[in-house]
C-alpha cells in the first residue's frame, strides 16, 4: 500500500477520506483502498462491509494474523487502481476523483488522467477520460516524437473555501507532471508542473 491521496472531509458525516494504491500481496488484492477517521479517532481500513481494518505494526504486534488487516479495493472495474486526487465536487454534489489508469475505448487501450463520481466514496461510476497521455509507469510504448509521459494529476480549484482546497465546482484546474525525455525512452530530472483548465458538464 502506498501513494495515499490527499485527505477529503466529508461534508456531512464529517469523517477524513483518503485512497490508497495497492498492489497485490499474498492475500492482499490490488486495487484502490480507503480509509477514514474522525477528528478523535484513527484511521480504519474498508474491508468491504465497513471500515474495520486495523493498521498494525507487525514489530511491535508479531503475532497478529495479517488477514484480519486486508484492505478490500472499492470499485475495481469501474476505477481500478484511481487514487491520486479526490475532492468533494459541489457542481455534481459528489465526490469527484481523478487518476492516471486506462480503459477500452473501441478496441484501443487509452492510457491518461481519468474521472469518476461518489456518493460514498465506495461505489464509483465507470471512469470517464479526462485527458490522454502516456503513463509513466508505460514508457516502452515510448516513442520519439511523441508527448512526453504524464503523472501526478491533481484537481485543484482556486475558487475553493477548504483552507486545504479538497472542494472543486464546475471549473477547476488540472495539475500534472510531464516529464521530459531525452533519447528513447531516458528519463532525466529535467520536468514540469503543468496545468490546465477543466470545465465539467452533467450528462446522462
Amino acid at each position: 500500500m502506498f501513494a495515499p491521496s490527499n485527505v477529503v472531509k466529508h461534508p456531512i458525516d464529517a469523517y477524513y477520506y483518503a485512497m490508497l494504491h495497492i498492489e497485490p500481496y499474498k492475500s492482499q488484492p490490488m486495487g484502490a483502498g480507503l480509509m477514514r477517521r474522525s477528528a478523535d479517532t484513527e484511521w480504519r481500513g474498508w474491508d468491504d462491509s465497513g471500515f474495520n481494518v486495523r493498521f498494525v505494526n507487525p514489530y511491535t504486534e508479531p503475532n497478529l494474523d495479517p488477514n484480519n488487516h486486508i484492505l478490500q479495493p472499492v470499485s475495481f472495474i469501474e476505477i481500478e487502481k484511481m487514487h491520486e486526487s479526490v475532492t468533494f465536487n459541489t457542481y455534481f454534489n459528489k465526490f469527484l476523483l481523478v487518476g492516471l489508469t486506462a480503459q477500452w475505448e473501441n478496441g484501443e487501450l487509452v492510457y491518461g488522467f481519468y474521472y469518476s463520481l461518489s456518493d460514498d466514496m465506495i461505489n464509483w461510476t465507470l471512469r470517464k477520460l479526462l485527458f490522454e497521455g502516456i503513463p509513466l509507469w508505460k514508457t516502452d510504448i515510448w516513442q520519439p516524437g511523441d508527448p512526453n509521459p504524464i503523472g501526478y494529476p491533481s484537481l485543484i480549484d482556486p475558487d475553493s473555501t477548504s483552507p486545504v482546497f479538497d472542494t472543486t465546482d464546475q471549473e477547476v484546474f488540472l495539475y500534472m507532471t510531464v516529464f521530459n525525455f531525452e533519447g528513447i525512452g531516458h528519463l532525466t530530472a529535467d520536468a514540469d508542473l503543468v496545468r490546465i483548465p477543466i470545465k465539467f458538464f452533467k450528462y446522462n
